[in-house]
């Protein structure tokens, strides 16, 4: 009995040591702040539309479809060449009618410019030049010229400069690698500013229709 109560008082000892051992708060190490991301380069930025940086560059291509000129515009100076070879100068306090055709090989486009020729001194008396603007090769053109009996200027589009600043250059057709402008025309007063532009224009029409409105416009 007696040894009983020494093992229960060594027990009781063994207790209250291990209850008066101080207790051990656990306190969670601060996290470490991440570092910021990088900012996306100006590179970035213009590889994407839509966005914009004051740093970026501006873009290799000079006219967009949001940039395409339109009625009210005022038509930035350009210089493209003739199928004859020589620049093309507008001549200064005149109307100009600026036709896009797609393709010289076509009867729809031949004759939209012989209807051009026929009513062409009727226009020069109101003020107005016409000029015809399509991509085909100079060589094309010529010969369009010598079947068409034309006798006012075509600039050579080849490079679709001016069919990307109008907004008429459209995707290839079927079969053709070849993009080619929109068949739409513009009257250019002689102040340079748009004042009408005609889309998909029907070929045999088109001529007349110019002239009907530059007649109400010189009234």
């Amino acid at each position: 009995m007696a040894r009983k109560a020494v093992i229960w008082e060594a027990v009781a000892e063994k207790t209250v040591e291990e209850t008066s051992l101080p207790t051990v708060c656990l306190i969670p190490r601060p996290r470490r702040p991440e570092p910021a991301p990088p900012p996306r380069s100006s590179h970035f930025a213009q590889s994407l539309p839509g966005m914009t940086n004051r740093t970026a560059r501006p873009s290799a291509l000079p006219y967009t479809a949001a940039m395409a000129l339109e009625t009210g515009d005022l038509v930035p100076s350009f210089s493209v060449p003739q199928d004859n070879g020589r620049p093309y100068v507008p001549q200064p306090g005149r109307w100009r009618v600026l036709f896009f055709f797609p393709k010289t090989a076509t009867t729809h486009c031949q004759l939209q410019a012989r209807r051009y020729a026929a009513l062409q001194p009727q226009l020069e008396a109101l003020g107005a030049d016409v000029v015809g603007i399509n991509g085909d090769p100079r060589r094309d053109q010529v010969q369009f010229r010598g079947l068409c009996e034309l006798n006012y200027p075509l600039l050579d589009d080849s490079r679709h400069d001016l069919s990307r600043q109008f907004g008429v250059l459209e995707e290839p057709w079927p079969g053709e690698t070849v993009r080619r402008p929109r068949r739409d025309t513009f009257l250019v007063s002689p102040d340079g500013v748009i004042v009408q532009h005609w889309r998909e224009v029907d070929p045999g029409r088109d001529a007349e229709t110019v002239l009907e409105a530059l007649r109400t416009l010189v009234a």
